[in-house]
């Protein structure tokens, strides 16, 4: 069984970097923006300052008309992910985000190549978004890790990443993640 962690202890706390956040979500299925709004709740409960970058897809879903429309869920998700996610009745992301912007130093912002490609003026956007930034902005204020989902990249660019797909990554980390837990089950046996 693996150890799951809620609430770090006040020592992981004060070990925590004090580095910004820094999310690109670029796809605008409701599981994977859903997924990004946890982050930025819990990194901001955390007193984390979070940046969040909208491109392309992502950026689409934050338009005024779109907010609360139903996005789907990503083709990995499949219909079994879909109906858990309708199953749990969860938060909607946009309210997350808005809580994460309640709760501490949080800031989302436009790519304005993507609001070029789109068609898309600061009036379209729920006022979620902040404001409008290039990449070079993005990229100055990202003081620490960036995180985006680059299974879904390399998927929609069909590449490969050490001579494997995709689909041969995604299940080496499969293999990874329960062969963690069968050692972490292990130990815990031992002791």
């Amino acid at each position: 069984m693996m150890k799951v962690t809620l609430r770090p202890s006040s020592e992981e706390v004060d070990e925590m970097s004090d580095d910004t956040v820094s999310l690109i979500l670029f796809s605008g299925t409701d599981d994977k923006l859903q997924a990004a709004s946890v982050l930025a709740v819990g990194a901001a409960a955390m007193e984390r300052k979070v940046n969040v970058f909208l491109q392309y897809w992502a950026l689409d879903c934050f338009r005024n008309d779109r907010v609360l429309k139903d996005h789907g869920v990503s083709p990995e998700a499949g219909d079994a992910g879909l109906r858990a996610m309708q199953d749990q009745g969860k938060t909607h992301w946009s309210e997350l985000f808005a809580q994460a912007k309640d709760l501490g130093d949080v800031h989302i912002y436009a790519c304005a190549d993507s609001m070029e490609m789109f068609r898309i003026t600061q009036d379209d956007l729920d006022p979620l978004v902040d404001g409008i930034w290039g990449v070079a902005s993005f990229f100055s204020e990202a003081d620490g890790a960036i995180t985006f989902t680059l299974h879904a990249f390399l998927r929609s660019i069909d590449r490969r990443v050490d001579g494997r797909t995709y689909d041969q990554l995604r299940s080496a980390l499969g293999r990874l993640e329960r062969t963690t837990a069968d050692e972490d089950t292990e130990s815990r046996v031992e002791t």
